[in-house]
């Protein structure tokens, strides 16, 4: 059943997804009318789901469920999983690489590929205060507080010790 994202409780569980790339407005529609019909037929052992799925900055899936109501199964992960995989092959677009990192600099979102985040740290280009995208939030509430943060109070930290 689909709920409106900002009507999820602040403990719902959330999953982000990160694009490799940002789509263009047209795909973003398309894309954010997907995500509602599938999560509007999101299910768990035959048990609909209350479930919500946003798309961020044209760039980041967000689909969060209601644990309270309907916990989520294995076989709607799975079937979460599949319906991103999809997206992927439709619009050429990587959404599991967590190997691209998200910052924010100067209003727009900078890709940093993990491998040259020590670069990026000594150039000064990535600081421990800029904002970085972490997609290791799992929980509603955390996306509004928790989602964009300085990078080095991250598990990005250890690169500027």
């Amino acid at each position: 059943m689909y709920v409106p994202f900002e009507q999820l409780p602040p403990q719902a569980r959330i999953w982000i997804y990160q694009s490799d790339r940002e789509f263009t407005e047209t795909e973003a529609a398309e894309i954010q009318d997907k995500i509602e019909k599938f999560v509007t037929e999101w299910s768990a052992h035959g048990q609909q789901l209350h479930a919500s799925g946003q798309l961020l900055h044209r760039r980041f899936v967000v689909l969060g469920t209601d644990v309270n109501v309907t916990a989520p199964s294995g076989c709607s992960i799975d079937s979460s999983v599949k319906f991103l995989r999809i997206l992927e092959m439709d619009y050429q677009t990587r959404l599991f690489d967590r190997t691209h990192l998200a910052f924010q600099k100067n209003g727009a979102i900078n890709i940093v590929h993990l491998t040259e985040m020590p670069a990026a740290v000594a150039s000064g280009e990535i600081t421990a205060e800029t904002p970085y995208f972490d997609n290791l939030v799992a929980e509603a509430g955390g996306l509004k507080a928790n989602w964009v943060k300085p990078a080095g109070k991250t598990w990005l930290q250890k690169y500027f010790s």
